[in-house]
């Protein structure tokens, strides 16, 4: 007869002890990852952490491969993201590797929120993630970005599609498209994850306006370099026979954020663009310095090619320069001016005052023949000031010392 071998009820005990926990895991791990009641749990652990931060209803589906939720809010200190419809389906196998893989990443609306704040930026001191991203597909049918609460969006994008990837040196944006208010977007960008944050982007815009009742075209390139705190974007764009090129300077961690805006045009017909004005093949340009109040500030200047007089279909100014100061509340011009024809000028000050619609003006008028203006006016050599005020379409002029040289007569003072 053969021994039965004997059994070491300690050994056994040991090994019980050991496995019970690993399969409790093991279980515990199966069923959050491969159950939608165990997704539920793990976001609403999520939630309760986050302090209230954090909503998110309408769970489904399993962390294994796909899911979806119907509304996701994240909010902090002047600022909310909320996300409705989303379906996310993603490869958490690559987690094992240090990655997040996603596969398609899609939400039906998207909502931020960012409130003024009277705080300084503050340059972060790095922005590494924890993990590698990608995103192989991303699509959001709309993106509203919002200033204010419970106002109207300050900006809405549709049909966003794009892909993300990052590793530990940097993040990149590829095969970026939206469609704007003003046009359809298409770019891509990338930006570093440590100091400086060196960035690089480019995008194109392209757009439909309506001038004179007729659809024009245009079309938009720019580029942007540098780093975080200093970056530059230039731009060229045309349509409807204008050339536009811009350079913006800009440091948005400084008290200036537009630190200078410089902007070229020529070939723009003001008949096309300003109703009732006449044909004008202008051209100009403006070098603009910010100011701490948000404002602009700098040198403008406007050439027309083909000056003639308004009888005649044209427009009688030769070329206009100042140095203006624009605000949201005020707009001014300091050393106005303008060259007429025949040599005539206008000089002075103009400013205008946006809430209430006020008009303030102080002009000199130099050797101006009114004939040059339009043919029919009666041909003399006019000098004299004017001064302008007035809100809206109530407006006066009051003339002082005008003096009519050729016909030898004068006007110390009239409204």
């Amino acid at each position: 007869m053969s021994r039965v071998p004997k059994t070491n009820p300690s050994r056994h005990k040991w090994l019980i002890i050991f496995l019970t926990p690993c399969l409790l895991v093991a279980g515990g791990s199966g069923w959050l990852v491969a159950t939608e009641s165990g997704l539920q749990w793990l976001i609403s652990v999520a939630e309760r952490r986050s302090g209230g931060s954090l909503n998110v209803t309408g769970i489904n589906g399993t962390l294994l491969e796909s899911f979806g939720i119907q509304y996701f809010e994240l909010r902090g200190e002047g600022w909310r993201i909320t996300l409705r419809g989303v379906q996310l389906q993603w490869q958490p196998a690559a987690l094992l590797f240090g990655k997040l893989q996603v596969q398609r990443l899609v939400a039906q609306q998207s909502e931020v929120l960012a409130l003024p704040s009277d705080k300084p930026l503050v340059i972060p001191d790095s922005l590494s993630l924890p993990l590698d991203v990608s995103v192989k597909q991303m699509k959001l049918d709309s993106l509203s970005l919002y200033s204010r609460e419970g106002a109207t969006p300050d900006l809405v994008a549709t049909d966003i599609v794009a892909r993300l990837d990052s590793d530990a040196r940097h993040v990149e944006l590829q095969d970026f498209r939206a469609h704007l208010p003003f046009g359809d977007l298409v770019g891509t960008g990338e930006i570093a994850f440590q100091k400086p944050y060196l960035l690089k982007a480019q995008a194109t815009l392209d757009t439909t306006m309506q001038l004179s009742g007729q659809p024009v075209h245009a079309h938009v390139v720019a580029e942007a370099g540098g780093d975080l705190q200093h970056m530059s974007v230039k731009a060229e764009g045309n349509g409807a026979g204008i050339s536009v090129n811009g350079l913006a300077r800009l440091e948005p961690f400084s008290a200036v954020t537009v630190n200078r805006l410089q902007l070229t045009f020529s070939g723009m017909n003001a008949k096309r663009f300003f109703e009732g004005a006449p044909p004008a093949v202008l051209s100009g340009n403006a070098d603009l310095h910010g100011m701490p109040d948000g404002g602009l500030e700098g040198s403008l200047q406007v050439l027309n090619a083909h000056p003639a007089e308004l009888d005649r279909k044209g427009l009688p100014l030769q070329s206009v320069s100042a140095q203006v100061r624009m605000s949201s509340s005020l707009w001014q011009m300091q050393q106005l001016d303008a060259h007429l024809m025949n040599g005539a000028r206008i000089t002075g000050t103009l400013s205008w005052e946006e809430r209430n619609g006020k008009l303030n003006g102080q002009l000199n008028i130099h050797e101006l023949d009114p004939s040059t203006i339009d043919t029919r006016l009666r041909s003399t050599i006019l000098n004299g000031n004017i001064m302008v005020e007035g809100v809206g379409n109530d407006l006066r002029a009051k003339c002082q010392s005008w003096r009519d040289q050729v016909h030898g007569c004068s006007v110390a003072h009239s409204t």
